[in-house]
């Protein structure tokens, strides 16, 4: 959910008005980063769980 608000934020800034879309664009960066680091860390706690 948070990426769809950040992500209409982003895009409105751009459309409409004088507000910068950076802000909104970062924080989608930094989603996507965290997501990249932490996916295989809970990728392998689902299959540790699931081998037991």
């Amino acid at each position: 959910m948070p990426v769809l608000i950040f992500g209409v934020a982003s895009v409105s800034a751009a459309i409409t008005g004088p507000a910068s879309p950076w802000p909104p664009l970062a924080m989608l960066c930094a989603f996507s980063l965290a997501s990249i680091v932490l996916a295989p860390l809970a990728a392998a706690a689902g299959l540790r769980v699931a081998m037991r």
